[in-house]
């Protein structure tokens, strides 16, 4: 599973990239609109929820290998019948995992949250794209 992370995480950066263009023209464009210096900020925030997830999931696939070792050291001597009960640092390197990888779904979810708060900013886009002081163009009619 973990091979894909990279790529996911990409994805989604290049996502709010390109989000975040037009999210920034827009604030330009028409400053005294609300919902684009809103819908700048959810995009903005849901980078740097990516970036957040990105650093993460190294520390997470750190503890990972920690806490594998340390379970198939339990596990070995349990084969052998030495130890029925696992010991102090496999139980703290199963914690640790368990807690760093809880924050990276919660960070992740939050990321999705961003997205989907994106998506539903985009029902408010502007209709004429024009810039300040200009006139709106009307649409010509082919006769």
């Amino acid at each position: 599973v973990g091979r894909i992370f990279p790529w996911y995480f990409f994805v989604q950066a290049v996502c709010g990239a390109i989000a975040f263009v037009p999210a920034m023209t827009w604030c330009w464009a028409f400053p005294e609109a609300r919902i684009h210096r809103v819908r700048r900020a959810v995009i903005f925030a849901g980078m740097i929820l990516v970036f957040v997830n990105v650093c993460l999931q190294h520390k997470v696939h750190d503890i990972q290998v920690i806490r594998n070792q340390a379970v198939e050291s339990y596990l070995k001597e349990v084969r052998t019948g030495r130890v029925s009960a696992p010991d102090e640092a496999t139980t703290a390197a199963r914690s640790a995992f368990g807690i760093w990888h809880g924050v990276s779904l919660l960070v992740n979810y939050a990321t999705i949250g961003m997205a989907t708060l994106a998506m539903i900013l985009a029902a408010s886009l502007p209709a004429d794209i024009t810039r300040r002081g200009e006139a709106p163009r009307t649409p010509r009619v082919n006769q």
